[in-house]
């Protein structure tokens, strides 16, 4: 246990003729190093935009307390290693772009630093979420208020359908609110926060617009009404159909179908944000 192995899958995003994945090994080896047997289960890639960096973040409980050792390569080498022992066990990580979260089992969300070796905590949940998402949101004022948008949004989905955000509780007891009631998956891309529901519409919530709402007090949003907010774009998709992962510079959405067909949905919403560098947000 304990084995890692990083592909790089070269996938075709354009349309055309030719392979649809050339992948290539660029890595492979052990967290923590010669260790072979250290109850590793779940891994996260954290892509540095100063340097070309990536960290691998590998959650694991040798003992009484979860720990996430760190894997730094830079052209395919190891670079240094290191680990952040974390406060309780039987936590997971939260999925960010560049930064990198811990959700302990009672709903808190910690911050984990690994230059220095620490985690603080930052939000919570009202709960522990199975599936839970970070975005980071540009600072921005907030019009006719003067506490500043929250630069950080956690999501996190139940299993009965409740997708919720919560923002950085500056010390407080847990800010979140229902976003809805009945959401099977979601994933943040693109400046968007996009949801599938039962319902089978996807929504699309600027993620700029949702943290002023979550600012404003008096706002739908921050009084817990599911039912009263600000109807986002939307568009069909298929019935059961859930996301997988969204592709911005092509606008479109990788949706499984219920018998696990993959499809693609072309999202005309997402062409506002596109920009130079997008990716595949996974």
């Amino acid at each position: 246990m304990g084995y890692v192995a990083l592909t790089d899958l070269h996938t075709r995003i354009g349309p055309g003729p030719g392979k649809a994945l050339n992948p290539v090994k660029l890595w492979t080896g052990y967290a923590v190093e010669n260790e072979t047997n250290n109850g590793d289960r779940q891994i996260l890639a954290l892509v540095s935009e100063d340097v070309p960096l990536l960290r691998l973040a590998v959650e694991n409980k040798p003992g009484g307390k979860d720990v996430i050792s760190f894997v730094v390569l830079q052209e395919n080498e190891v670079q240094g290693r290191s680990e952040v022992v974390l406060p309780q066990r039987n936590g997971r990580l939260i999925p960010s772009d560049d930064l990198l979260f811990w959700q302990a089992p009672d709903g808190e969300i910690f911050a984990v630093d690994f230059k220095i070796g620490t985690s603080s905590p930052v939000a919570k949940f009202p709960r522990f979420y199975s599936y839970a998402e970070h975005a980071s949101v540009p600072p921005q004022a907030s019009q006719g208020n003067e506490k500043p948008s929250p630069s950080s949004l956690f999501f996190g989905l139940t299993p009965n359908g409740n997708l919720s955000v919560c923002t950085e509780s500056e010390g407080e007891a847990g800010c979140h609110w229902i976003l809805a009631t009945n959401t099977n998956s979601f994933i943040a891309a693109s400046g968007f926060l996009v949801y599938t529901t039962t319902a089978h519409i996807a929504h699309f919530a600027p993620l700029a617009a949702l943290s002023e709402l979550l600012s404003n007090p008096d706002s739908a949003v921050a009084s817990g009404s599911a039912e009263s907010l600000p109807q986002w774009e939307t568009r069909r998709v298929e019935r059961g159909s859930r996301i997988i992962t969204a592709v911005p510079i092509t606008m479109s959405l990788i949706l499984q179908m219920p018998r696990g067909k993959f499809d693609v949905a072309f999202a005309l919403q997402l062409q506002d944000h596109i920009s130079e560098g997008d990716n595949v947000a996974t």
